[in-house]
């Protein structure tokens, strides 16, 4: 089972919007400061990810 073609018109639109202003941000505030802030919020949300999997409910 896949991603299901709803979810990628959205997130691909989402995508055109993003990336430009994270470009433009990491050209104010620097590429690395960027990076580590994305970093540091994917760690924060590894953890609570996980323990959601574990549930193994849907919503």
């Amino acid at each position: 089972m896949g991603t299901p073609p709803w979810a990628i018109a959205p997130a691909s639109a989402l995508e055109i919007v993003a990336v430009p202003f994270w470009g433009r941000l990491s050209d104010r505030v620097g590429r690395r400061r960027v990076v580590l802030a994305g970093l540091l919020c994917t760690a924060a949300c590894a953890h609570p990810f996980f323990l959601l999997l574990e549930t193994r409910s849907a919503p």
